[in-house]
């Protein structure tokens, strides 16, 4: 009939579209475990790569590497959006991975589906260690001549060498068969193994 219609330039329903052609990057990357040490982990340690990236982005996908070779739980990472455009890939570790430097991927994309750029570094560092420590020598002396005779206020010197860098081990010296339990027991290290 020709009757004209009024231009529309706003929606009714609040729906909008977001054109975006930039991809995400990461602003931020770091890795660290929870043990007491967070730059070392053992059998069933956690593993956390925080990352934070230069916009909201959809969830990530991080690949971890233990000594070069793939992670045993690589089916088992859990991913976690801790607030606004930060993100947590986790996973724990396995006896059966291989002992070394754990490395990872990051892979992600924003939501409008631009691929970033994967990333591969960051701040921090974990070294997955499940190889239990063995002394390569154990030796004991005293200060009196000779050296294999101890009398009261001689002092008694286990020398011990292990066979990686090892924290300040537990010596219980027995006399006559007995506990030696004066308190006297000090402890010093070369700063080597």
């Amino acid at each position: 009939a020709g009757n004209a219609g009024t231009n529309v330039t706003s929606v009714t329903n609040a729906s909008s579209v977001t054109f975006d052609k930039t991809a995400p990057t990461l602003t931020s990357a770091s890795i660290a475990s929870d043990y007491s040490t967070n730059t070392l982990a053992s059998t069933n340690d956690e593993i956390t790569v925080t990352l934070t990236a230069s916009e909201v982005i959809a969830q990530p996908t991080v690949t971890f590497l233990s000594g070069g070779n793939s992670i045993t739980n690589a089916g088992a990472i859990t991913y976690n959006n801790t607030s606004g455009n930060t993100w947590t890939a986790a996973y724990t570790a396995h006896t059966n991975d291989t002992d070394g430097v754990v490395t990872y991927s990051i892979v992600v994309g924003d939501l409008a589906g631009n691929p970033g750029t994967a990333v591969t570094t960051g701040s921090g560092s974990v070294t997955f260690d499940k190889t239990a420590p063995t002394l390569t020598s154990v030796s004991i002396t005293s200060d009196n001549s000779p050296a294999t005779h101890a009398n009261p206020g001689d002092v008694v010197t286990v020398t011990l060498a292990a066979s990686v860098a090892i924290s300040q081990p537990v010596v219980t010296f027995k006399s006559g068969g007995n506990a030696v339990s004066d308190g006297s027991i000090t402890y010093a290290g070369s700063g080597a193994n």
